[in-house]
């Protein structure tokens, strides 16, 4: 099993990624800014030091075939322990990772959150001083994670439990409100508790947290439970954690902070123990005592002098500055006294310093030639004091201002050329290192892509048999309305295309009214066609063949799959654009198979209503009974709800006509396609289901009703009770 932790790797996830991965099978990849401070010589966990927010955990968790996702946010405890407050960046990475996730259908997706939340918040009952705390805000942002966590399971199906626990302690929580405590025993003579002394809390061990995941996380146990609460049956107050504390530190004075409030406090759960027999294996009271001396007995590392003055020189890197300065000055002063030199401004040397900076600024060969310029100066300026050259040629220690001019050129030059040469090939590197990175992305992301596709096809090859059932039992019904509702589901979901439309035929087999068709169509496709517009594939169709464009001729669908019904069209299904991986004889067989199953279970519903027309509509009429009325109004509004079909409802009033004389009338003012019947048997009025009709269209078979003598109007669906 692939499980994925991310979030504050710092609480929890230690202990979490120990347990975890001791289970033979387990691998663990951990994500988040503190990843790499894990490490395992068994190859069980992988680390990926990466920001929540960054587009890049995207790729990485695409790159697993994960089982589970485990987020952890910041908790009270963390706060209480003296954690900087974060709480929103943690809510952001959550938002960020759920929407990566939330397609993935095979993922279950785990927040441990904390039993902080159990009360709802009550801002009148808080004082002002508990609304600023950074317990109190980290308490509503835990609340916003839970909803988020529930908002992508009620609408994107992703398999979700939120998981609410008290404190934590074990021995790899070293970021735990217990550790704080014991720890600031042994350093301090002074330990406050972060409320009062009648504040009771609940403390759970991570061993118990990480069994009642594995148990949650049994592929042979499924459920619909979204929230569990964790719980010791230990509840202590911080009074009793007082007293077992004062035995092992007798002279440490203990305080509590009574204006703060402890908002973690313990809570009974049942659900745990009934679904799952979880119960907590470790007990707070008998090991506390033995965590205290664990701790207590942990020698601390030893600092050495140096050591401190480091630690705390380097706080401070503007004053290490201005030291280096002072203490530089002095030692160039004392070497001054020592060697006897004065400098005066004449001095100077102007030459030497432009050969320096020059060659500082722009490398050798341009040092070289001002090393040059300099010597023609000097040389200048011998003609010019009118000195014999040959106390210039003869006498060597005239020749050292050139030599120390060529020298100093060289040296800065080189110095430059090397820096130079040093910053280009390091450009050069990370340039080579970018192009690598992004050839070995690229071919990341195709064996990554091939992987997924062999995995689908795999997973599609072994569970054929298995998917044609499934769609055979989802097309397991007798109402036609139903079949069409959910054959495009399953068109739509087999054959991973969002353009079809599926068509129903009127006796004379010349117009097609549309039933159902895929969201994107709902505005670019005809709600009737006529069947002689497409001449190039009444052949194939009519002797029940499939039609494919390969011609790509405009206006025509891409693939027409024909609904036979004793050798006669009865409908059609349009897959009206593809993808260019779908052109291929496996896709065109595959629909073909799935249409198929489509027509047998239209006519079989067809035939199911030509059989029981006696029973379903008012004797000698075309008005249905109330129970065949209010299904098939329901699937009409579940229909429209999906944006796959529309439909106009009205009312129509029959007066003191007869039923059947009221039906002929009613007969010749709507469609075929049209559907009428009672909501109560004992109605003086029938309703009509306009099928395919808009609000611009409805006034014209209102107005025509009227001039036939029938007295109508139109009404709202959503405000007809139907169930």
């Amino acid at each position: 099993m692939n499980i994925f932790i991310t979030g504050y790797l710092d609480s929890i996830a230690s202990g979490l990624v120990e347990e975890l991965s001791k289970e033979k099978g387990n691998k663990i990849i951990l994500a988040g800014k503190n990843a790499g401070n894990f490490s395992d010589k068994s190859k069980k966990i992988i680390t990926h030091s990466v920001d929540l927010t960054d587009p890049f955990l995207g790729d990485i968790i695409n790159s697993y075939d994960l089982d589970a996702l485990i987020f952890i946010p910041i908790r009270e405890e963390q706060l209480l322990t003296g954690e900087k407050f974060s709480s929103g960046f943690y809510l952001d990475g959550l938002i960020n990772i759920l929407g990566l996730c939330k397609n993935k259908s095979n993922l279950w997706f785990i927040l441990l959150s904390s039993t902080e939340v159990e009360d709802a918040n009550d801002l009148n009952r808080n004082s002002v001083d508990n609304l600023l705390q950074d317990t109190f805000i980290n308490k509503n942002v835990l609340q916003a994670c839970e909803q988020y966590c529930m908002y992508f399971n009620h609408f994107y199906h992703l398999h979700t439990s939120i998981i609410r626990v008290p404190f934590l302690y074990g021995p790899q929580e070293t970021n735990s409100l217990l550790n704080k405590l014991i720890v600031d025993c042994v350093n301090s003579s002074s330990v406050a508790f972060p409320s009062n002394r009648d504040s009771v809390c609940n403390f759970l061990h991570v061993k118990d947290l990480s069994d009642f995941i594995r148990r949650l996380l049994d592929e042979e146990y499924h459920h619909n439970y979204e929230m569990f609460t964790l719980s010791s049956p230990d509840v202590i107050s911080f009074k009793e954690i007082q007293k077992y504390l004062h035995k092992h530190f007798p002279k440490v004075k203990f305080t509590y902070q009574d204006n703060m409030q402890l908002y973690t406090k313990p809570v009974e759960e049942s659900l745990a123990i009934k679904e799952f027999d979880w119960f907590t294996m470790h007990k707070f009271k008998e090991e506390l005592e033995g965590i205290t001396k664990t701790i207590q007995e942990k020698p601390s590392p030893k600092i050495t002098v140096l050591d401190s003055i480091k630690s705390k020189l380097s706080r401070f890197p503007n004053l290490m500055k201005w030291i280096e300065l002072i203490l530089g000055g002095a030692f160039m002063q004392l070497m001054v006294y020592l060697t006897g030199t004065f400098v005066q401004f004449k001095y100077i040397d102007f030459r030497l310093l432009y050969v320096i900076l020059i060659g500082s600024v722009h490398g050798l060969k341009f040092a070289l030639l001002a090393s040059i310029v300099a010597g023609i100066s000097n040389l200048f300026s011998w003609y010019q004091l009118g000195l014999d050259w040959e106390l210039l040629i003869y006498h060597v220690e005239n020749w050292f201002p050139f030599a120390l001019y060529l020298i100093a050129g060289s040296i800065t030059g080189y110095a430059w050329d090397k820096k130079e040469n040093e910053i280009n090939f390091t450009n050069d590197q990370i340039k080579l290192i970018q192009e690598k990175y992004s050839f070995l992305y690229n071919i990341f992301e195709d064996i990554r892509g091939t992987k997924d596709q062999l995995r689908e096809q795999l997973i599609g090859s072994r569970d054929s048999f298995g998917r044609i059932y499934t769609i055979t039992q989802e097309l397991d019904s007798l109402n036609s309305n139903d079949v069409f509702l959910k054959a495009l589901d399953i068109l739509e979901d087999v054959m991973d295309n969002k353009s079809i439309a599926i068509y129903a035929l009127d006796k004379t087999a010349q117009y097609a009214r549309l039933e159902v068709n895929s969201i994107p169509l709902k505005n670019n496709t005809s709600k009737t066609l006529k069947v002689s517009d497409f001449p190039l594939a009444i052949d194939s169709i009519t002797r029940g063949e499939i039609f494919q464009n390969q011609a790509l001729t405009p206006g025509y669908p891409s693939l027409i799959a024909p609904i036979m019904k004793d050798d006669v069209l009865f409908g059609m299904i349009f897959i009206w654009e593809r993808r260019f991986d779908q052109f291929s004889i496996y896709y065109q067989n595959l629909f073909k198979i799935v249409s198929g199953l489509i027509e047998s279970s239209l006519i079989r519903a067809t035939l199911f209503k030509d059989i029981n027309s006696d029973k379903w509509y008012l004797p000698s009429t075309r008005i249905l009974i109330p129970d065949m009325f209010k299904e098939t109004l329901r699937i009409k509004a579940e229909m429209q709800s999906k944006n796959i079909t529309a439909f106009q409802l009205l009312e129509v009033t029959k007066g003191e006509m007869e039923w059947k004389h009221f039906s002929k009338i009613l007969e010749k003012g709507i469609r075929a396609s049209d559907y009428a019947g009672l909501l109560n048997k004992d109605d003086l009025h029938c309703y009509v289901i306009l099928s395919q009709a808009e609000q611009t269209n409805v006034k014209m078979v209102v107005t025509r009703l009227k001039k036939m003598g029938l007295e109508c109007k139109v009404v709202e669906s959503s405000k007809i009770t139907y169930v």
